[in-house]
């Protein structure tokens, strides 16, 4: 929550932490179970490298799942605005 984080580079001032951040896209870049906006928890950024964090309070592998598709779909899409 400090916006701490000790994986490099975050770890430098220049990254930055946004809760509740929401990634908005177009209906026509959905499919199967991803829906707009993306929102996870919180995006941890630094240059163009990311670390999208979800929390939960229990562990699903349909959890896992989807957060694996949401984070494909965005490095898939990261280009577009």
């Amino acid at each position: 929550m400090s916006g701490k984080v000790l994986i490099i580079p975050f770890n430098v001032t220049e990254a930055t932490v946004e809760f509740e951040f929401a990634i908005p896209f177009p209906k026509e870049l959905a499919k199967g179970r991803i829906n707009s906006p993306i929102k996870p928890d919180a995006v941890i950024m630094c240059g163009d490298q990311w670390i999208i964090v979800e929390c939960k309070h229990n562990f699903k592998n349909g959890y896992l799942r989807i957060f694996n598709d949401k984070c494909d779909f965005i490095e898939q899409h990261i280009d577009k605005e």
